[in-house]
């Protein structure tokens, strides 16, 4: 038996080759812009200091969009596959604002106050 706070099983770690349409860039970037608009609408669009915390990002398309309205981004999971594919996206497309981190969503090595935003999608 494996507890909440153990290293996370195989199959965790491979969920996103399992599900296809995290990887559809098209798809991820209208789910970006829905995102985006309502954070705009939110925050009166004054976005370009903040920072944002996506826990569970898989390969960061999302974020690859959202980068061009926030001043930093940090894309954070479990699955190294994922986040390498989403590092090549956004090298390609000089997103120097984001992030890409292999991290645990409970074990956040981050001090509390340190985000603006965090986005937890399909977790």
């Amino acid at each position: 038996m494996t507890s909440k706070h153990s290293e996370p099983a195989d199959y965790m770690l491979r969920y996103s080759q399992d599900r296809k349409i995290l990887y559809d860039y098209d798809l991820r970037v209208s789910k970006s812009n829905k995102i985006h608009a309502i954070l705009k609408d939110y925050f009166n669009d004054n976005m370009n200091n903040m920072t944002v915390l996506d826990v569970g990002c898989s390969a960061g398309l999302i974020d690859i969009n959202l980068a061009d309205y926030f001043h930093k981004i940090i894309a954070s999971d479990l699955d190294s596959d994922a986040l390498s594919y989403g590092k090549n996206i956004s090298h390609d497309k000089k997103k120097n604002n984001l992030i890409f981190m292999y991290n645990d969503g409970c074990k956040l090595p981050f001090k509390n106050d340190s985000f603006d935003i965090v986005i937890n999608n399909l977790v």
